[in-house]
């Protein structure tokens, strides 16, 4: 089973897990940059779906560090229109608005994670 990393502060985090679950896939969650971290560390994960902005974290320093990690790790950003132009894209694979249905989300994370394979 395909297990994937959900990295999101907000409420929707919820959604995407339970539709992550319809789909097949296993669903790991981190609210923080610092649990992503300690999950990316000592579990096997497949793919990452990232909220682009976390409360009291650097983003741009946890990409780089999951892609330290995990070097062909794919991770698929999500993020208001109005960050879209603020992303540093240099590492992730992919982006996404936000708000997306939980199964849009799902549907270009296994595009993402076909073309990391």
């Amino acid at each position: 089973m395909k297990r994937i990393l959900c990295i999101d502060a907000q409420t929707e985090l919820d959604k995407v897990k339970m539709a992550a679950q319809r789909a097949g896939y296993e669903v790991l969650t981190a609210a923080s940059a610092g649990q992503a971290l300690q999950l990316l560390a000592s579990e096997r994960v497949d793919g990452v779906l990232l909220d682009c902005y976390l409360p009291g974290s650097d983003t741009a320093a946890l990409e780089l560090e999951m892609l330290r990690l995990k070097p062909n790790l794919p991770v698929l950003m999500f993020c208001g229109s109005n960050t879209l132009a603020d992303l540093s894209l240099r590492c992730m694979g992919d982006y996404m608005e936000r708000p997306a249905p939980p199964d849009s989300l799902l549907a270009r994370a296994a595009r993402l994670a076909r073309t990391h394979t």
